[in-house]
């Protein structure tokens, strides 16, 4: 069971700052949790959550745990595949 901000942050591919200081503003759980990131700096694939198995991580995340290149999984999303059809090798 996920407890603390540090455990969602890893688990969500946000920075525990961003965490904290929406913990910090009085953010509910669920809206902190579930609001991705609005950062301009960051690419597409750091923002795109995919959910798969219960587990809710970014596209990046993905490709660094399958090994699939992030551009290869983007372009299968576009195309409409599933993301167990997605993440297959």
């Amino acid at each position: 069971m996920v407890e603390t901000e540090l455990e969602w942050a890893a688990i969500l591919d946000v920075s525990a700052g961003t965490l904290f200081a929406r913990k910090a503003y009085g953010w509910p759980d669920r809206r902190m949790l579930e609001t991705p990131v609005d950062d301009s700096r960051r690419g597409v694939h750091r923002r795109r959550i995919l959910t798969y198995r219960g587990r809710r991580l970014s596209v990046h995340t993905w490709s660094m745990r399958t090994g699939i290149k992030v551009r290869t999984l983007l372009a299968r999303l576009r195309r409409g595949w599933s993301a167990a059809k997605a993440l297959s090798p």
